[in-house]
């Protein structure tokens, strides 16, 4: 297990070395990000994000916290095709926090975090400014905060305040990153909401604060400038934009009329682990009801049938939660090599995604091999296994 770690990582760095130059080496070509995020991107690194003569298409009203990041970059002399690089990064460390803290051994979390980190629909986004892997970032952090906080016997004394102002602000950055990160915060609140009830008012208090100052700001910002929190949507009376030929489809209707063409997406996107939403079928658990609530919101969403795999990194939220859920119950019966094995595998498969680059790869190996043996010479003590019940 433990070299089978070590492998996991080092395809890893391999990746993030790969992608990082391309990142640093090519221009943006993406149609979403060439359409509105770097519009939306440029527009707060101007410092024009208020004035409502510069939004020209209606999608430059979306929450704005990852075009925000995608600014900085440019603000700063980064090439923005380094924006998901980043968040790739930041993707698989929140996962690893949250293996381990769903109980999973140090090896298997560091092969669990690199298995959906290699996922292609998270590879595919590596050198483009969408923000689905920001939203899969702040959708983990807030369950491992909620997880953690729910761990604790006496809420009130055990957990301090700042704790609950963390909390606040990975769900309103959730919020403040996709309109449907509100679907998603609310569905978190719910299925883990006792541990809220349970707080101090002063914790209480903490926490809605940090959520409404941070989930609440593009909201705020877009009823003053166009008088719809949710524009273009056209919800609760709000005046929204009805033609808009992106809302005329959901996925549940590709569900009803191709069926096949979702079946191929999702094999496509999520490999064996699209087998994960059978796991219901055995697993019944409260990360099986979150993969499945957040899949409910998917399928009522606006998605096109002719973009279908290009959609599926919005399940990014739905097999996540499945995933681990999935790993955790297989380790708990003695069968974690065997999910080690096929991350491994998926892993591996992965590396078709890059061209070949034999001087690149040559370079890359040297490093990582360099990087292996100074891991190895440090004195890593495994952490304890965390026995949570969710």
């Amino acid at each position: 297990m433990k070299a089978l770690a070590k492998l996991a990582v080092g395809i890893w760095l391999m990746t993030l070395g790969y992608f990082g130059y391309l990142g640093a080496t090519t221009l943006p070509s993406e149609g979403d990000s060439l359409a509105y995020h770097l519009p939306i991107a440029k527009l707060v690194e101007t410092g024009e994000w208020t004035k409502r003569e510069n939004f020209y298409d209606a999608m430059m009203y979306y929450p704005s916290y990852g075009e925000t990041v995608v600014a900085g970059f440019i603000k700063m002399g980064i090439p923005a095709n380094l924006f998901n690089v980043l968040g790739w990064v930041v993707f698989s460390g929140v996962a690893f926090g949250l293996g381990r803290r769903l109980g999973l051994g140090r090896d298997q979390a560091v092969i669990a975090a690199v298995t959906v980190a290699m996922w292609p629909t998270v590879v595919r986004l590596l050198n483009n400014q969408t923000i689905d892997i920001w939203v899969g970032i702040w959708w983990m952090a807030a369950l491992r905060q909620l997880l953690m906080l729910g761990k604790s016997e006496k809420p009130k004394n055990a957990a301090g305040i700042k704790n609950w102002v963390w909390l606040g602000i990975y769900l309103g950055l959730l919020v403040g990153t996709k309109y449907s990160g509100v679907f998603y915060a609310v569905i978190l609140a719910g299925v883990y909401g006792s541990t809220l009830w349970r707080t101090s008012t002063r914790q209480k208090m903490g926490f809605g604060l940090a959520f409404l100052l941070i989930g609440g700001f593009w909201y705020v910002r877009n009823w003053l400038v166009i008088g719809n929190p949710v524009y273009p949507a056209q919800v609760l009376g709000f005046v929204g934009v009805s033609e808009l030929a992106y809302f005329s489809w959901r996925p549940w209707m590709t569900v009803i009329r191709y069926p096949g063409l979702l079946v191929s997406a999702l094999v496509s996107e999520y490999l064996v682990w699209s087998l994960g939403l059978l796991a219901p079928l055995i697993i019944r658990n409260k990360l099986i009801l979150l993969g499945l609530l957040n899949l409910t919101v998917f399928l009522i969403l606006p998605s096109s049938y002719v973009n279908v795999v290009s959609d599926m990194r919005y399940n990014l939220v739905v097999f996540l939660p499945i995933f681990f859920s999935g790993w955790r119950w297989m380790a708990q019966r003695g069968r974690g090599e065997v999910m080690a094995i096929l991350g491994g595998l998926s892993i591996v498969s992965e590396m078709t995604q890059m061209d070949f680059r034999p001087k690149m790869f040559v370079g890359l190996m040297v490093v990582v091999g360099v990087c292996l043996l100074l891991i190895n010479r440090m004195n890593f003590k495994p952490l304890a296994t965390l026995k949570i019940n969710d």
